[in-house]
């Protein structure tokens, strides 16, 4: 009895220890991810003002 208590209550150390680190992960990591993609986002866009001079006009439209 006394060993499947204490296994019982390693495996809810590991997993509280898991779910720590998974809520700590996705609170840094996901803004990180997010202020990346949008930075990137937003220096494309300002490089690429060429693109509505050009863009509209390189593109052929669709004939049905």
């Amino acid at each position: 009895m006394q060993q499947s208590e204490s296994n019982g209550k390693g495996i809810m150390i590991i997993l509280g220890i898991v779910l720590a680190l998974g809520i700590i992960l996705s609170a840094i990591v996901l803004p990180i991810i997010g202020i990346i993609s949008g930075s990137i986002f937003l220096l494309g866009a300002n490089n690429d003002t060429s693109l509505s001079e050009y863009g509209a006009e390189q593109i052929p439209p669709l004939k049905i």
